[in-house]
């Protein structure tokens, strides 16, 4: 942990990644898991609500809330688990040239939801503003995107879209999983990775793990601020980090 968090910080600022905390998370499958003497992972059990990389299985593109984001492989799992990356650049540019109307319902954006355990109250809440999945910075198309957080404010708070903004969604993954477009690896234990989160949407393949716990793919994963915005929606205003 003291090496991973010496190196990132190189980056940028370390930010927690929950309200509970978490400023170095873990990506590991406990949602069979109801009872550990583990320290650094029996407040995630006990909490309840896991989240996506508390879970096993594939994830499909997505960026993280933060600016820069690092993965640290402790252990791979018993076979799969490939991790992806997709430039946010060439997805954009390739959603414009294909389905203009689909990359004006991306600049738009989407709703999110956050979860109870992150709002003050306990209540979850959904985002007073859309978030666009692409925003222009100058020359360069930055994205953010989250599908899971979407989808639960379309699933429990009532949020709908008409059909090119659904389909919208669904050309993100087409566009990154199209052949030659994201870059595959195998992250090894003793590897780090670093990258630019508004640069860059990640995702995995699905994996088959061990069954013990000591042995299943665990990485550790950090998040870094390099924008005083994101240093302001993280310690100011918690509830309202969703971009």
């Amino acid at each position: 942990k003291i090496v991973s968090w010496g190196l990132c910080c190189q980056f940028g600022t370390g930010i927690p990644q929950s309200r509970q905390g978490d400023w170095i998370n873990h990506v590991i499958d406990v949602s069979d898991v109801t009872e550990t003497a583990k320290p650094d992972l029996q407040h995630i059990i006990k909490r309840g609500q896991l989240r996506t990389n508390h879970a096993g299985g594939e994830l499909d593109f997505h960026t993280d809330t933060t600016d820069i984001f690092a993965l640290f492989c402790l252990r791979n799992a018993k076979s799969g688990g490939t991790s992806r990356l997709a430039s946010v650049a060439t997805l954009h540019n390739m959603i414009l040239d294909e389905k203009p109307d689909y990359a004006k319902a991306l600049y738009d954006g989407y709703f999110y939801m956050s979860q109870s355990v992150d709002n003050e109250g306990g209540a979850p809440r959904v985002s007073a503003n859309r978030v666009p999945v692409f925003t222009r910075k100058g020359k360069t198309v930055q994205g953010y995107y989250i599908s899971q957080v979407v989808q639960r404010a379309m699933d429990q708070g009532g949020v709908t879209y008409n059909p090119v903004e659904d389909d919208a969604r669904e050309e993100i993954q087409r566009a990154a999983n199209a052949p030659g477009v994201a870059h595959e690896f195998l992250l090894e234990p003793g590897d780090l990775l670093v990258a630019n989160n508004r640069a860059v949407l990640h995702a995995r393949y699905d994996y088959e793990d061990h069954a013990e716990l000591d042995r299943r793919r665990h990485m550790f994963r950090l998040w870094m601020a390099t924008t005083p915005e994101m240093l302001t929606k993280t310690f100011s205003a918690p509830s309202d980090r969703f971009s």
